[in-house]
């Protein structure tokens, strides 16, 4: 452990720090600060994410994917512009849009009967229920983790959108240029991936056992060819 780590807070003193200060750990390599951010805003970004995808499943898995996002790029947040809340919220409407999108040109709402009320609540952060998360429990270092060697299992084109989308922080039409590729064909490619990869991870779950998800001798580096 560096000299840097030793004077991280523990956990539960994580817990009652205020958003800000969070993300001022997470920009010097306090990974376990992101744990807090999730267990305190998951809920409104589920909300959020099924008021613009009207489907709970997507809505859960969107939540994923947002926060993950967030933690790549938590070195953009400035908190002149807002609230970390605020900029999660930006996160959760922008991806989820996007998602929106690419459903409805699938034309995967043609035969959906939609809800009429948000499950999860309005969208203004009065929630009654909160998306079902398979990773419960983890922290979000082994969250990552696990998701990282996800990532390396995916098909080639696969794996590089998603590194392009969530690493490089591309917009969609720029992935679609860098990979060479149509902008339908660089989303199939996204959002297949994301597919694969919630697949993937759930077959993880179930194979590996807890006490190896919290393996302090884990490499946590990046394999060969992973941006993370």
């Amino acid at each position: 452990m560096s000299s840097r780590e030793s004077s991280w807070p523990e956990p539960e003193q994580l817990e009652a720090l205020p958003d800000e200060q969070l993300v001022e750990f997470l920009k010097h390599g306090c990974t376990d600060a992101m744990t807090p951010l999730y267990r305190r805003h998951r809920r409104l970004i589920a909300s959020i994410a099924f008021d613009k995808l009207h489907d709970r499943q997507e809505a859960a898995e969107m939540v994923q994917e947002i926060f993950f996002e967030a933690y790549q790029k938590i070195d953009h947040y400035d908190p002149i512009r807002g609230k970390v809340k605020t900029w999660l919220m930006q996160f959760a409407y922008s991806r989820s849009l996007n998602r929106r999108q690419y459903l409805t040109f699938r034309q995967y709402y043609d035969q959906q009967e939609f809800p009429r009320q948000n499950e999860y609540g309005n969208g203004n952060g009065h929630e009654r229920h909160h998306a079902p998360d398979q990773l419960e429990g983890l922290t979000f270092k082994e969250r990552t983790r696990i998701i990282r060697d996800g990532i390396s299992r995916l098909p080639e084109k696969q794996r590089y959108a998603i590194q392009l989308a969530c690493f490089e922080s591309l917009m969609m039409k720029d992935v679609a240029a860098r990979m060479n590729e149509t902008l339908i064909n660089a989303r199939n490619h996204y959002y297949r991936g994301l597919k694969r990869l919630r697949q993937i991870v759930d077959e993880m779950l179930r194979l590996q056992p807890r006490t190896a998800l919290n393996d302090p001798t884990t490499n946590d580096k990046p394999r060969a060819g992973q941006s993370l």
